[in-house]
């Protein structure tokens, strides 16, 4: 807590509030939910310490990141970044009071990246569960980010259906209304609504009372929408307002319609000019940093050179140099010749497979996707052996909690890591993991982690197996 200093208050609910803080370090400004924990029963502060864990799994450009947490005498705070654009239910509330309407251009560029973003939610089998204009974020560069999965769920398997009924009553569900059991499909119709909302500035269903809301939901008729919209904007809705959540879009659907994929392709090729930029500056940076290397070089030759000459004859030394120097200025000149325009067009055109942190798998999920490359599930496109391999078994012999045989080799590894969490704690297993990860087989290092994990050294097996299968899954 010492590190950030408090600005103010920016939001607060029953246990706890949201607060804009700046790093003393860095001078950046995040925002710190500070929540007391001492006031929760069991089940709530699981809810909260989910939160935790669902954050750390959300790396995306259209999410809230995470930075960390930690916790601070009663609370638990957790720090995250701080979209400067307020939000959209803010922004829609200030075109409303204008009667201004948004440009389809701007609905589209907004609901792509909500879309894509949800997109990334979902293939972790994770529910955000209250989608709502409030939880849309905007940042100065116009870009959306979401946010608050204070009471997002993750399902079990993709089968797996959640029952309790929460979230803000104008995006709720038909299902949920109804108590009945529901999925992603939940989400897409609090998709729909939030829509709806971008194009006519007025929630699809409302009502003086939460029984009449819920009768009007249940109908699932909304008022018309503004004759300016195009029929795609138009039918778009229509299909994320269905009733039957079976005959709903699943949120891969949605962004295979065309338009959507125009302004994929519009966003591919930003995020890929961005990376291609940072490539040049850090290529750029690479060769100043040696041409430093190499003046200094050059510096300390002269000043060799000159000491040699100024010293006696006698204790002078007569070994000859070969020009030295003249060699030294050769390498910085060949560095920035071969750095030359066509070599940075060539690293533009490789911006794509040469990223860092997760625009990698952002900028290539787009790349698939604009290539027709995951038009089927995830678990759809693994092969029937791959469906077909044993479960991670526990030192019980049995199955790791939460898996079937319909999932894939990714879920595996990512509920392999979540059960070795809850068994001795992330700490514990990143210090254990970090031992074992390049020393797997080498008996000392398989003796200290036994070690370390004391009464728990029976999950010294599981842990090398998360090793080795994410070296095989997600290095090949």
């Amino acid at each position: 807590m010492d590190k950030y200093r408090k600005t103010k208050i920016v939001g607060k609910g029953n246990f706890g509030y949201a607060v804009l803080v700046q790093n003393i370090q860095n001078k950046k400004f995040y925002i710190m939910k500070v929540i007391d924990v001492s006031k929760m029963d069991s089940k709530q502060k699981t809810e909260a310490l989910n939160e935790v864990h669902v954050l750390k799994e959300m790396r995306h450009p259209y999410i809230i990141a995470y930075r960390e947490s930690f916790m601070n005498k009663k609370c638990l705070c957790i720090v995250m970044d701080y979209a400067d654009g307020g939000d959209l239910y803010t922004k829609i509330a200030q075109h409303k009071k204008d009667d201004i309407l948004f440009s389809e251009e701007q609905i589209i560029d907004w609901f792509v990246k909500i879309c894509l973003a949800i997109k990334h939610v979902h293939d972790k089998r994770i529910l955000h569960r209250d989608l709502k204009t409030q939880n849309i974020f905007l940042t100065s560069s116009g870009d959306v980010k979401i946010g608050d999965f204070g009471i997002a769920r993750v399902l079990q398997s993709t089968y797996d259906c959640a029952q309790t009924a929460i979230g803000t009553p104008y995006y709720l569900s038909p299902e949920i209304c109804q108590e009945k059991p529901y999925n992603q499909k939940s989400d897409i119709w609090s998709l729909g609504c939030i829509l709806y909302e971008m194009v006519t500035l007025k929630h699809a269903f409302d009502a003086n009372n939460i029984k009449g809301l819920v009768l009007k939901i249940l109908k699932g008729s909304y008022p018309a929408i503004p004759f300016q919209y195009s029929d795609k904007i138009k039918s778009l809705v229509a299909e994320l307002l269905i009733k039957d959540p079976k005959k709903r879009p699943s949120i891969r659907k949605i962004l295979e319609k065309d338009f959507m994929k125009v302004r994929i392709q519009k966003i591919f090729d930003e995020a890929t000019l961005k990376q291609a930029q940072e490539d040049r500056v850090r290529k750029i940076s690479e060769v100043r940093l040696h041409e430093d290397k190499s003046m200094k070089q050059i510096s300390m030759h002269c000043n060799e050179k000159v000491n040699k000459e100024n010293m006696p004859s006698k204790t002078r030394d007569h070994t000859p140099s070969k020009c030295i120097i003249k060699q030294s200025l050769v390498k910085p000149t060949d560095s920035v010749s071969k750095y030359s325009v066509q070599e940075e067009e060539k690293s533009a055109a490789k911006a794509s497979f040469c990223c860092n942190d997760e625009n990698v798998g952002f900028i290539s999920s787009l790349h698939k996707m604009l290539n027709n490359k995951s038009v089927i599930d995830e678990e759809e496109t693994f092969p029937e052996e791959e469906r077909a391999r044993p479960f991670f078994l526990t030192p019980e012999g049995k199955a790791i909690p939460g898996l079937t045989g319909q999932d894939t080799m990714s879920y595996r590894i990512e509920a392999l890591r979540a059960y070795l969490d809850t068994q001795f704690g992330e700490k514990l297993l990143i210090k254990v993991y970090n031992l074992l990860q390049d020393e797997v087989g080498n008996e000392e290092c398989t003796e200290e982690a036994q070690r370390i994990l004391g009464n728990k050294k029976q999950y010294i097996g599981l842990v090398i197996q998360l090793i080795v299968c994410e070296d095989n899954y997600y290095k090949q």
